[in-house]
């Protein structure tokens, strides 16, 4: 990784005028007297070492279009205008041109100028190193407020300052290629620079109530003590009102700080700062900076060896994230020693990530050795002077987070700390993040992000939507493949983007350290949800989507089905998980929660629904009603047959969708034939057992085509009564295909159903535990 030895401006790059650079189809400033001065210069300069780096992918980006390929480059590099070089990096910002009979005289060019430069000519020498001139533009973009903010330096070699004559232009095409240099006003999010931004944030939404404190709260001072620089716990009784800031944090293995029954003393009396742990010294930075008395810790404010002060503290998660003045998420951090602001080694070493900056190499002092490690997923627009784009992502595109894969968003509690606090400053590899409940993300450089999958507002939207919102979405497409419906994409629809399903689907690939707070660790979330909805909660499922919620299976690989010639293909790809079963019992078999593993629900046809919800009971294990549970059972009133695998012989018809689950089949009728032959008319289907196959076994089904997959309990005193062992899904069967077959007739697909089903098949009341 370029580490930039050079310790020295040139007097160039000190007289750069940033407050008055042009946009780029201005003339530019003038910079270097040539571009051989330049190349002398960046042995010495370290910003001019910089932009000879820009020149030359630059020369690299227009060779290849001159091949006929098309030009990709964009790029950033970071400098501080304050005298030190930080990082530089690329992006995206893509390439833009237009004819200069279209261009019009506002850029300041004239018609003598347009195309007469080196525009035109190859460059695979150093003959016109005197002759060409870098000049210099601004990348200027409106901030939230609608204030210009410089975000970018541009470079061009021309011999005159006109984009027209600019390298790369042909005399009738003008390039726009947006800047190169990323503007950074310090590296180090922890620098008075960085906390002045972070009171800018805090202070700008105006006022915020004071909120009822927790339980317990750090005091981060002022003290009275004379010479006393700590902070010191302190217990409020919940009576009393006032503002604090949670920390979101991952504990790591090292656990260098906590409160236990016998150092809860010793926590009242104080703590010096230098005596805590990185993290928490970084959280006390902020929480000072912010003006705000309180900061509040999970480990310290939570009696860790009470089990009774756990529970009790743990069900007030919602109140607790959901009344801060905000939360500080230490999104990089990977222990209590990390800290909350990463270093720029940290941000080197996770430079490939997706969401970190991406770097370039440079593995010699040749400025042209250089090679690309990672380019951001985010592309930007270029603006020219009376069309200024807002600074938006992800307005066009799919949604991106930003947030997605730090090591804080791989944990299972730290979901519910985002989602339910109602602002959240990120502190991330590449920049902070201003996290609000309006639907928006701001970041640091002015990025203003769009966020359509995560936030309270959202969940309880999709929580409440009309019932014709759920299960599979009704589309004007027809589907002429048997048990396929026209529309797999649940991510618009129903309870998935941003709704319940979506979230335990996130939740699930998150790590724990303790398997047994699956349950707890989204209680918060839960009690949130049931205040707002006055729905009933059962160890993870609720009352008013039961069938929907019951439709969970494991996915241990990636699957993908595509349709081929003749059929379909069925591939798996790479591996998610490992299934793991508790020792101890912690959920209903019918709970995802009742194992680790990678869930996915399945759209249910709710045009075709045949099970039917009677009753359900969960025995919460302690206090908190939605947290830990003992015992469970729900009562269901749906079609139950027994199912067969199916012989190893069988192979089924490319045509249908099936072929991931074990294959199986059951008997749904007997048919007649008219020399009075009597043969079974057979419903085949994909079975996905949770761990390892079960025969015998049942189906129990929910709509159609998707079922249950149950063992029955070896229990006399409870009949009917069954344990969940899957989910399974069937097509129909050969006689149903052949008196109702797949035709363009306008009603697909409500008119024929996915699967064998129907209402007119025996229904029995089953219990599962």
């Amino acid at each position: 990784m370029d580490q930039v030895k050079r310790n020295t401006i040139c007097k160039y790059c000190w007289a750069i005028p940033f407050p008055e650079l042009p946009f780029e189809d201005e003339p530019g400033v003038s910079h270097q007297p040539s571009l051989a001065a330049l190349k002398d210069s960046a042995s010495t300069c370290a910003l001019c070492h910089l932009i000879l780096k820009a020149v030359n992918l630059i020369r690299k980006d227009v060779a290849s279009e001159r091949k006929g390929k098309p030009g990709a480059f964009g790029g950033s590099l970071a400098f501080n205008p304050d005298g030190g070089i930080t990082h530089f990096g690329m992006y995206q910002p893509g390439t833009n041109s237009r004819s200069i009979s279209d261009q019009g005289s506002d850029d300041g060019a004239s018609s003598e100028s347009a195309g007469t430069g080196s525009a035109g000519f190859a460059h695979d020498d150093d003959d016109d190193d005197d002759c060409l001139r870098p000049w210099l533009f601004g990348n200027w973009w409106k901030d939230t407020n609608g204030r210009l903010q410089l975000i970018g330096l541009g470079v061009r070699l021309a011999p005159t300052p006109h984009i027209h004559d600019a390298e790369g232009n042909d005399g009738s095409t003008v390039h726009y290629r947006g800047s190169f240099l990323r503007i950074r006003t310090d590296d180090n999010q922890s620098s008075a620079l960085g906390l002045r931004r972070i009171r800018r944030w805090a202070e700008g939404g105006g006022s915020r109530p004071d909120t009822a404190l927790p339980s317990r709260l750090l005091d981060v001072g002022p003290h009275a003590d004379a010479g006393f620089d700590g902070v010191r716990l302190v217990e409020t009784g919940g009576q009393q009102r006032g503002r604090y800031i949670a920390l979101s944090h991952c504990w790591g293995t090292s656990h260098t700080l906590t409160t236990t029954r016998s150092t809860i003393g010793v926590r009242r009396a104080g703590v010096a700062l230098a005596a805590l742990p990185k993290t928490y010294r970084d959280a006390v930075t902020i929480t000072r900076a912010l003006s705000v008395r309180y900061l509040w810790i999970d480990s310290l404010c939570i009696v860790q060896d009470d089990p009774d002060d756990w529970e009790r503290e743990a069900a007030k998660m919602a109140a607790v994230y959901g009344g801060c003045y905000l939360t500080i998420a230490a999104s990089c951090s990977t222990g209590d020693a990390s800290g909350c602001f990463p270093s720029f080694a940290d941000r080197v070493k996770r430079a490939t990530f997706n969401d970190a900056s991406p770097y370039v190499e440079n593995k010699s002092d040749d400025p042209d050795d250089v090679s690309w490690l990672h380019r951001t997923p985010f592309a930007q627009m270029g603006s020219r002077r009376g069309e200024l784009v807002e600074y938006t992502i992800p307005s066009f595109g799919c949604p991106v987070d930003p947030l997605a894969g730090l090591p804080l968003n791989t944990r299972a509690w730290t979901l519910q700390e985002r989602l339910l606090s109602p602002r959240t400053l990120h502190l991330c590899y590449d920049q902070m993040y201003w996290e609000l409940d309006d639907g928006y993300m701001l970041a640091e450089d002015g990025t203003k992000i769009q966020n359509t999958w995560f936030s309270t507002e959202c969940l309880i939207f999709r929580e409440t939507q009309p019932w014709s919102e759920h299960g599979l979405a009704e589309a004007p497409g027809l589907s002429l493949i048997e048990g396929f419906p026209p529309v797999l994409d649940r991510r618009g629809h129903g309870r998935w983007n941003g709704g319940w399903l979506g979230l335990i689907e996130d939740y699930t690939q998150r790590n724990m350290t303790r398997c047994d707070d699956k349950l707890p660790a989204l209680s918060g979330v839960a009690s949130f949800v049931a205040r707002s909805t006055n729905d009933t909660y059962y160890a993870g499922l609720w009352k008013s989507h039961i069938l929907e919620d019951l439709a969970w299976r494991v996915y241990t690989r990636e699957e993908t089905r595509t349709q081929v010639a003749g059929g379909f293909a069925h591939r798996y790809g790479e591996k998610l998980c490992d299934v793991v079963v508790p020792l101890d019992y912690r959920a209903p078999s019918w709970s995802w929660a009742s194992l680790d593993a990678h869930i996915r629900f399945v759209p249910l046809d709710f045009a075709r629904l045949v099970a039917e919800f009677l009753d359900a009971h969960v025995e919460p294990a302690g206090l908190d009603p939605f947290g830990k549970v003992s015992a469970g059972w729900i009562k269901l009133w749906a079609p139950l047959v027994e199912v067969f695998p199916c012989e190893p012989s069988f192979q089924p018809s490319k045509h249908d969708p099936i072929s991931f689950g074990v294959l199986v089949q059951f008997t749904l009728a007997h048919i007649v034939s008219p020399d009075g032959t009597e043969f079974p008319d057979i419903s085949y289907g994909e079975a996905f057992f949770d761990v390892g196959q079960r025969f015998p076994c049942f189906v129990l089904f929910l709509d159609s085509s998707n079922a249950l997959l149950l063992e029955r309990v070896d229990d006399c005193s409870r009949p009917n009564t069954f344990k969940r062992v899957g989910l399974a899904r069937f097509l129909r069967t050969g006689a149903q295909r052949r008196m109702e077959p797949l035709t363009f007739n306008g009603h697909r697909p409500w008119g024929v159903p996915y699967g064998p089903m129907t209402d007119s098949h025996p229904r029995c009341t089953v219990t599962i535990i």
